[in-house]
């Protein structure tokens, strides 16, 4: 192995546009078909051994070439870090954040579109304050723990307990949307990889956040996935598409009591003076 790169960062963040940015670099090992790999996360997985997961999810007629793996779930599955760093000397981290009020709008959108989500977001950042201010910074999280997941901070020293600040690597979303294709440079330089040119994909924006747009074509593809026996591949790829078609632009300037929002800003305040130690 040339060297390798985890590429983390929490929901709604746009490890799916860097994922496909990295994907068109020929010069990066990378699983064309499965973005997130979530080996060092899955205990069923981890269990299969190193052997495994490099012919499983790799081509290593390939090996001369970085390897990438693009898996949100570390950034907040922290018993991945300590495997990692056991995985090889040459690993590299890159760690992508959004603003974190944005992100867990967003976030808390999405999953209410799919159902997992049934509370308001007022209702829901009420419920994360309130464990934050009983626990602390914690390691207990879930799918639909918005505010741990977007401690950046915290969860950077937990990794540079493992891993020098010449490996790690952060990216800002925001950056990705004004000046793609320097990032995409400083990308390269921080992997130590060369490119002819920048790939078309640079400056594309996958897996977009909002709201449906029509309903009912959401209930549709709910209807017929359970009616005809769809192979579970297919029937992600197609909803998947489906549900970005589907969606309109939100506005994250999303009402909600302002003494709320003051006590969510005072949490990031605390955990972005950590974050900036890493920018």
């Amino acid at each position: 192995m040339k060297n390798f790169a985890i590429v983390i960062g929490a929901q709604k963040s746009a490890t799916t546009t860097l994922y496909y940015w990295l994907r068109d670099n020929p010069n990066i090992n990378i699983n064309r078909n499965i973005k997130e790999l979530d080996f060092f996360s899955n205990d069923e997985k981890f269990e299969k051994g190193k052997n495994y997961y490099l012919t499983e999810y790799f081509d290593n007629a390939q090996n001369n070439l970085c390897y990438v793996d693009v898996s949100p779930q570390y950034s907040y599955e922290l018993k991945s870090i300590e495997r990692i760093a056991q995985f090889g000397e040459n690993i590299k981290i890159i760690y992508i954040v959004r603003d974190p009020i944005e992100r867990m709008m967003s976030a808390f959108s999405m999953l209410k579109r799919r159902g997992i989500e049934t509370r308001t977001f007022e209702q829901a950042m009420e419920d994360e304050i309130k464990k934050f201010n009983q626990e602390g910074f914690s390691k207990d999280f879930s799918e639909k723990n918005y505010l741990y997941v977007s401690l950046y901070g915290h969860i950077l020293d937990a990794y540079a307990d493992y891993f020098s600040l010449n490996k790690i690597h952060v990216i800002k979303t925001s950056d990705i949307a004004i000046q793609a294709k320097k990032e995409y440079e400083m990308l390269c330089a921080f992997l130590k990889l060369d490119f002819e040119s920048i790939p078309e994909s640079v400056g594309e924006v996958f897996h977009k956040g909002g709201n449906i747009r029509y309903p009912f074509i959401s209930n549709l593809y709910d209807y017929l996935k359970k009616a005809i026996p769809f192979r579970p591949k297919f029937a992600r790829g197609i909803g998947y598409w489906i549900e970005q078609w589907n969606i309109q632009p939100k506005s994250t300037s999303e009402n909600f009591n302002s003494s709320l929002l003051k006590e969510l800003e005072a949490i990031f305040e605390i955990d972005k003076s950590k974050l900036n130690e890493y920018l």
